[in-house]
């Protein structure tokens, strides 16, 4: 499901660093470069960050009752009001939410930063470990490290 974004008010700044698709297919490259050195690549998917977000602001979105399959209307026993929708109230990050990748952003730096990885400084869409050559691209739900040892995937 995905929340109609564009029709949602948030009351705070909902931009996010991002890497632009050059900058990620840069860093690919970086690491087809470096393979001769040691250098590896692995894809990482995120969803659970992207999409379990707390919120500390909820949203709220109606869906028609005809697009909710009545399994679902029975388990969760659902109210439909006057108007033929049913209201939701959002707590967690979602697709189509303005402030989803801020949120998720912030949380990758919370979970990441005691372990040594950080947003570059000036250009917080690309990270890295501060004392290790391991450095990523998060897209969207997707992180792309690229490291240097085997064992680094395997600590967080």
């Amino acid at each position: 499901m995905t929340a109609g974004g564009d029709k949602l008010d948030y009351p705070g700044d909902p931009s996010s660093p991002a890497v632009a698709i050059l900058d990620a297919k840069s860093h690919i490259n970086s690491t087809i470069s470096d393979a001769k050195h040691g250098a590896r690549y692995l894809g990482l998917d995120i969803k659970k960050i992207y999409l379990g977000t707390p919120m500390s602001y909820f949203q709220y979105i109606r869906v028609r009752r005809d697009l909710i399959p009545q399994e679902v209307m029975d388990e969760y026993d659902f109210t439909v009001e006057a108007d033929g929708y049913v209201y939701f109230e959002i707590r967690r990050g979602m697709y189509g939410l303005k402030e989803a990748g801020i949120l998720a952003f912030e949380q990758l730096v919370n979970k990441l930063r005691p372990y040594g990885y950080e947003p570059m400084k000036h250009t917080p869409g690309f990270w890295r470990h501060k004392k290790r050559k391991t450095h990523f691209t998060p897209c969207v739900e997707h992180i792309g490290p690229n490291y240097f040892h085997n064992n680094h995937p395997n600590t967080p």
